[in-house]
């Protein structure tokens, strides 16, 4: 079959290429696509829950909570700070995974009473944590609160904390008659803690600091005088000035963490998709401290990185439910996509060996270095479907997915493994090298088709999409010859060694078959990062360019900026 080229565009507002339906005689013309929506705007604004632990997190931890740039691990009688260092990064030492532990921070209430703390204000979202290889080590429908009281750390105080923004905050409530002069903290895991000319508390840790501003103190609307002191045992006590002691106190130390990291500490994002009642799921990583064991002394805590999957409000501002997968290791979620229920596919990379799996096709973890997986998680995110491993004996990528009518989902990425699990197989040997590589699994699990697609040189599957008229594209790179082509519009290779050539490949899902294979331009180097058609069958493919003989047709920009490559 011929493949007609309609219309090329400049790869900055996206290669538009044309290749009509299967059954359609005719091209139709093609248009630029919007950019795609920026993930860390559309999560900017995500609330600060609290959560109660239901063997999530382990230890003696009771509530915990994730601010700008810490986590808080809360207990009967002390919160503890975990703040991530700047990463280290050995791959001679680490396998690859960037090196770095938590400093732990332990705040003490000193001659508090150990009391029990009690979640208020109920959320309507939720988590769940699919954090072991086994189903019973899962824990699904964790509630969030907007806040956490701790009763009578003190007699007539109350202890409670809260979100404002971004930050935690906590305020000690005191009762009338109760006497405020019995507050006192101690700061543990420290190198030093000092009160500053401006009366802000600034405690030292892991070489760097963060600080609680002056503590404001409020009995009604009025505000009374107060500031931090230093005790002779090294602990600290808040002084307040006149006030009534037959009225109600709130003292309300400041947190600023921003001080300690440089900026906040936030999830990766990676990946969008919006569901059908019109909210986002986002796509991304989490890194999680493990739980401290509350010990002053302990080794500080291991960093490890974990696919996230979120659904949240069309606005931002309420987050309906956050599901972890994995715990551990070193994992990514990269590949997202929606069937017609809602029920969301992932793919990504992990060299974990206690991935979460269920109906798994594959259950062992092979590769020496990653291994791609593939899920599917339920439309409300509280269940796994299936969930495997996906790869050989060397290393795998996950990056696209689409879904078909049928909910067959399609993943494709990249391996370096002559063993990669094939199965109905278009090509079902290596190339030599890298080789892209297509997946097919059903609904229940099944791993229905899966094959190499690449040549001797380096070649990766980006991203994927499925057309109503049953054919699959794919596209991505291909670097030095030999990539498998079929009635391709282009042919020639880039002459520039190392290079990336663009290619795109049509499959004909119904009968197994490459539709047609190709090069996007004749001796020029470029990347394709992004597929979609619309409604009309058209192919949009936005991506990357270096070479002025890049083909253009009716360009909104023809001047090549030097320098460096284009979009």
């Amino acid at each position: 079959m011929i493949i007609r080229l309609s219309s090329v565009v400049a790869f900055l507002l996206g290669l538009t290429l044309l290749v009509p339906a299967a059954a359609a005689p005719a091209a139709t013309s093609l248009m630029v696509k919007a950019p795609p929506v920026k993930l860390e705007a559309v999560a900017s604004s995500m609330p600060i829950w609290f959560e109660p632990n239901r063997g999530q997190v382990g230890g003696r931890t009771e509530w915990t909570s994730r601010a700008a740039g810490a986590w808080l691990f809360l207990t009967s009688n002390e919160v503890v700070y975990a703040l991530p260092p700047e990463t280290k990064f050995d791959p001679a030492k680490t396998r690859g995974v960037p090196s770095f532990k938590t400093t732990n921070v332990h705040m003490r209430m000193v001659g508090g009473r150990r009391v029990k703390g009690v979640g208020e204000g109920p959320m309507e979202s939720y988590s769940n944590y699919f954090v072991g290889k086994h189903e019973d080590e899962w824990f699904t429908g964790v509630p969030h609160f907007e806040r956490v009281r701790y009763p009578e750390v003190y007699p007539g105080i109350d202890l409670v904390y809260y979100a404002t923004g971004r930050s935690v905050e906590y305020d000690f409530l005191v009762g009338p008659g109760a006497d405020p002069s019995s507050i006192e903290l101690a700061f543990d895991g420290i190198e030093g803690v000092r009160v500053d000319k401006d009366g802000d508390l600034v405690v030292s840790a892991g070489g760097k600091s963060f600080r609680q501003h002056r503590p404001r103190v409020f009995q009604g609307t009025e505000e009374i005088e107060a500031s931090y002191r230093m005790t002779e045992r090294g602990t600290v006590k808040v002084d307040i000035g006149e006030f009534d002691p037959l009225l109600s106190l709130r003292v309300d130390p400041v947190l600023d963490f921003a001080t300690y990291l440089g900026g906040p500490g936030e999830d990766g994002l990676w990946n969008i998709a919006v569901a059908s009642d019109g909210n986002p799921i986002l796509l991304g990583s989490t890194q999680s401290p493990a739980s401290p064991t509350l010990d002053p002394f302990q080794q500080p805590s291991i960093v490890s990185l974990a696919p996230i999957v979120m659904k949240m409000s069309a606005d931002g501002q309420r987050i309906h439910f956050y599901s972890i997968l994995g715990r551990g290791g070193w994992d990514s979620g990269v590949a997202l996509a929606l069937d017609r229920e809602d029920r969301i596919v992932v793919g990504g990379t992990t060299r974990s060996a206690n991935f979460p799996l269920r109906n798994a096709f594959q259950t062992e973890f092979k590769a020496i270095w990653d291994n791609g997986f593939v899920a599917r998680l339920s439309a409300e995110g509280r269940s796994i479907i299936h969930s495997s491993y996906l790869g050989g004996s060397n290393s795998e990528s996950i990056s696209g997915a689409t879904t078909d009518d049928w909910g067959n989902a399609y993943v494709v990425g990249g391996s370096l493994s002559q063993d990669y699990p094939i199965v109905q197989a278009i090509q079902p040997k290596s190339g030599g090298g890298n080789d892209g590589v297509i997946s097919k699994v059903a609904l229940d699990g099944r791993l229905l088709m899966s094959t190499f697609m690449g040549g001797p040189g380096l070649d990766v599957l980006r991203k994927v999409f499925w057309r109503e008229d049953g054919v699959l594209f794919t596209g991505g790179i291909s670097i030095y010859d030999g990539f498998p082509l079929k009635d391709p519009i282009f042919s020639k290779t880039t002459p520039r060694q190392g290079f990336p050539n663009a290619m795109l490949v049509g499959i004909d899902t119904a009968t197994n078959t490459i539709w047609f294979s190709t090069y996007l331009a004749d001796g020029a180097s470029a990347e394709v990062n992004g597929i979609d058609v619309d409604t009309n069958g058209s192919i949009y493919l936005v991506g990357y360019v270096v070479d002025r003989q890049f083909p253009l047709k009716t360009p909104l920009f023809s001047e090549l900026i030097q320098g460096s490559g284009n979009g």
